[in-house]
């Protein structure tokens, strides 16, 4: 981990706020507008340059590709690439 290079009044250095605890609606949603974001830019650019994932804004589900380790916002949420392309959450889906 590296640290700044300035000092941040009332900062601590090594916070974990743990893991996100997010509804199934919420998680759902966050996935989909992550998954259109993705796949808008395999459209736009194709796999000429493979994103690390995509950042949702966890209030306006607004969101952005990104490309190296995103600095999180407190109303942030990044979704990995394989996350976004995971489509079964765990369950597996048969047609027959």
């Amino acid at each position: 981990m590296t640290m700044p290079s300035f000092a941040i009044r009332g900062a601590q250095a090594s916070i974990d706020p743990g893991p996100a605890r997010w509804s199934p609606d919420q998680l759902s949603r966050m996935l989909s507008v992550g998954r259109q974001l993705y796949l808008a830019h395999l459209e736009r650019y194709g796999a000429r340059v493979e994103p690390l994932g995509v950042v949702i804004e966890t209030r306006t589900f607004g969101g952005r590709v990104i490309f190296e380790p995103p600095v999180l916002l407190p109303d942030e949420q990044f979704l990995e690439l394989d996350l976004l392309r995971r489509r079964t959450h765990g369950r597996l889906r048969q047609r027959r």
